[in-house]
């Protein structure tokens, strides 16, 4: 809506008022001469094609017209061929409000239409005074206003900074992959890794929650979740999907679509009076259906008991069951803490998070005494903690990858001294030290 609302302010009639004020404050700063003759004799060539937004001129014109200044602003003097060319393009054609568009014509090229087109022209020339009138206060803000004038030499020269830095240091640092490579082979000492722990952190309200992630996280990705879908129940010996199985799987699309880390158990099985086939053909015909639907065929996983399925009944052997996994620890938070509402500005019950964590980067992992593959609990600030250890990171030497952004950085910082150096060589600095001490003063 921005550009509509834009034409409606510029074209209310308060914006007209405010446009008309600055205009007569501008008339009194900045003297105007018309030269009247040329005027009158510029207007005439309005016709009736003005009136429909059509008007053209042909050059050179008249000799009584041709160049001739028709308006002096501030000792700058305009001619008629720019005060045509104005008009050539400010033209309008006749508007109708009633037309869905404002810039539809209302009638045909040969159509007569009202209006004088003198008057027309006269408009456009005032038009065409006031905005030069205009771009003359633009061009003299520098020299009225002291702030305008700090503001635009602050910007030029932070335009200027900019460009030489862009030239001599920050643009070759970034380019110059020789430079970075030998900048770090010079300090190679300055960049390591101490020893490191690969961990997982499982924070909780309480032991019963922490139990809980604990166990989910205790196995290799993907995590089972405690959250399934809905079964679909095939008939005696059918395998193939009805409308209505299809409308049941089509939720299972959905939680998928929304959760790029899921991944979906298929389960199958059959009751003793159907064929050991049976089983497989279902899963096959469900796999088949998720994956024309966009789930890739790495996001299901498939399951068979080629038989009866323990502990469920006759009839719901012939269901085909689901069951969500996850390869992201967050959704086992998410499917943890769904029964836990937490009010708005409240810590959440359970969180999870990991990485590599060198001695004094962790309160928690600092407060185990020696480090150790494993898992170690914790109880601090009224809280449950797991320290998951995986694998701990003896001290080494960063590789030039794992060092590059730094070394950047450094590289960046030893060009910029040096350009400095060479600046200070070829214009040198003499400071006066009395004056200092007075200003300190």
């Amino acid at each position: 809506m921005a550009p509509s609302l834009h034409q409606r302010v510029m074209t209310d009639s308060r914006a007209e008022v405010l446009r008309q004020a600055t205009i007569h404050k501008l008339r009194k700063e900045y003297p105007v001469q018309e030269d009247r003759s040329i005027l009158e004799a510029a207007l005439t060539k309005a016709d009736s094609s003005l009136l429909r937004g059509q008007w053209r001129y042909t050059e050179p014109l008249d000799p009584t017209l041709q160049n001739k200044t028709i308006v002096t602003i501030s000792g700058q003097s305009y001619s008629v061929n720019d005060f045509f060319d104005y008009v050539r393009q400010r033209q309008q054609p006749p508007r109708n409000p009633a037309l869905p568009t404002a810039n539809t014509p209302t009638t045909s090229p040969t159509a007569p239409v009202l209006g004088s087109p003198v008057v027309a022209m006269h408009r456009l020339f005032d038009r065409f005074v006031s905005d030069r009138l205009i771009s003359t206060e633009e061009a003299n803000l520098e020299k009225k206003s002291t702030e305008f004038r700090t503001l635009m030499s602050e910007i030029r020269d932070g335009v200027l900074l900019s460009q030489v830095m862009e030239e001599n240091v920050w643009e070759r640092s970034m380019v110059d992959s020789t430079g970075q490579r030998q900048f770090f082979e010079q300090h190679k000492a300055n960049y390591r890794l101490p020893e490191r722990a690969i961990a997982t952190l499982v924070i909780a309200q309480n032991d019963s929650l922490l139990k809980q992630a604990t166990s989910v996280l205790s196995g290799k990705p993907p995590y089972q979740l405690r959250r399934s879908a809905a079964s679909v129940s095939f008939d005696k010996n059918q395998t193939e999907l009805t409308q209505s199985l299809r409308e049941t799987l089509f939720d299972i699309l959905v939680v998928m679509g929304h959760n790029p880390d899921y991944v979906i158990e298929v389960t199958g099985s059959h009751d003793p009076s159907e064929r050991d086939s049976v089983s497989a053909n279902r899963i096959r015909n469900v796999v088949s259906y998720l994956q024309k639907n966009g789930i890739s065929l790495g996001r299901i996983m498939e399951k068979d008991y080629q038989g009866a399925r323990p502990g469920v009944s006759k009839d719901a052997q012939r269901n085909v069951t689901f069951q969500y996994f996850s390869n992201a620890k967050d959704d086992v938070v998410k499917t943890i803490t769904s029964k836990y509402p937490v009010a708005a500005g409240m810590p959440p019950v359970l969180s999870i998070s990991e990485g590599a964590f060198a001695q004094g980067t962790n309160p928690y992992l600092d407060a185990i005494d020696q480090w150790k593959v494993g898992t170690t609990t914790l109880h601090r600030d009224n809280k449950a903690i797991a320290v998951i250890i995986n694998r701990i990171e003896p001290a080494r030497a960063k590789t030039f990858a794992e060092a590059r952004g730094t070394v950047i950085n450094e590289y960046q910082a030893m060009l910029e001294k040096q350009w400095l150096s060479q600046l200070r060589q070829t214009y040198p600095v003499k400071v006066n030290e009395a004056e200092i001490q007075k200003l300190v003063k």
